[in-house]
């Protein structure tokens, strides 16, 4: 499998016990529908299957009408991708879904023995229905949530207005192209600790530390490639030909305007939230989405993998 990873050049077959399901379908479906099944393999290895549109809703709607839950599932003629280190398959036009004794593959794994192992998850289809809407928090409830909740992945809706644009850090940094982890510099070259290669291919991203208040608090937020991408109709390496002079390393320069006019704005923002802000070493939040005027309400995203925008660049070691 990690082979055919990112390759585009064979959609191989999956088959293994579902361990959880994540959807973000309501009733009607809206737009940007998907459904999210961790998968455990033969090899006990657990990998994450994402399905989209009509494909995610046909499947949650039968996940939540059957009487009793699936446990194993073959998927056909998936897109295997490797983002931030960890295998992820997608689901194509001529993906399948087929559930325990569907299938003759499928009949063998049921009927092998191997399911009487209890994972102590709660089963699928109570997974599937039990989901409620993004709450909103206030900033000040937003910090005592992780100051007295137990660790957990969640999101929250929250608004503020931002009070500082925080460049301690930067604006930016160059990401590896494979794994989006940073890249560190030699005299020569760049390297990839992540992927172990000391000759890897470098992406600019953004990643924003911004200081964010309302009437009960403020807090620290950062805002990476997707979001800042979204909001300013512009990437990060677009953003570089805006800086003042030749031959400028934007991992050491000002930001550009753009960036530091959204302090005095106010946002209304989804907060992605999980084990690492219950740490000692926590001293910020994910921004994962910043809501436009008129866009629907957030439905919970997929916390558990990290694949709800697919793109690997909301992580903390940058």
């Amino acid at each position: 499998m990690l082979r055919l990873a990112n390759s585009n050049n064979q959609l191989p077959d999956l088959i293994g016990k579902i361990t959880a399901v994540k959807s973000t379908i309501t009733e009607p479906p809206l737009d940007k529908n998907r459904v999210s099944a961790t998968i455990k393999m033969d090899n006990d290895t657990s990998v994450t299957l994402t399905l989209f549109d009509a494909q995610a809703v046909k499947i949650h709607n039968q996940l939540a009408q059957m009487a009793v839950d699936p446990r194993i599932c073959v998927a056909t003629s998936v897109n295997p991708r490797m983002v931030g280190g960890r295998l992820f398959f997608n689901g194509t036009a001529g993906t399948h879904i087929h559930f325990d004794v569907e299938t003759v593959a499928g009949e063998s794994l049921f009927s092998s023995g191997l399911l009487e192992q209890d994972t102590g998850l709660a089963p699928v289809g109570r997974l599937v229905r039990s989901f409620a809407k993004v709450e909103t928090l206030s900033i000040a409830e937003l910090n005592d949530f992780v100051l007295n909740a137990s660790s957990q992945n969640i999101d929250f809706i929250c608004t503020g207005k931002v009070t500082g644009i925080k460049l301690d850090k930067g604006w930016c940094y160059v990401s590896c192209a494979k794994c989006f982890r940073k890249l560190y510099r030699s005299v020569s070259s760049l390297t990839c600790l992540s992927c172990n290669n000391t000759d890897a291919v470098g992406i600019l991203r953004y990643r924003v530390e911004i200081s964010i208040a309302d009437e009960t608090g403020e807090g620290l937020f950062v805002a990476f490639d997707g979001v800042m991408t979204k909001l300013h109709n512009m990437r990060a390496h677009e953003a570089v030909n805006l800086l003042p002079g030749n031959d400028v390393n934007p991992e050491e320069s000002d930001a550009p305007q753009f960036v530091l006019d959204m302090e005095g704005n106010t946002y209304t923002f989804q907060v992605k939230v999980g084990p690492y802000n219950f740490t000692a070493n926590n001293h910020s939040f994910t921004i994962s989405r910043i809501l436009g005027e008129g866009d629907p309400e957030p439905q919970p995203a997929f916390v558990d993998d990290g694949a709800a925008d697919d793109n690997g660049d909301d992580n903390n070691d940058v």
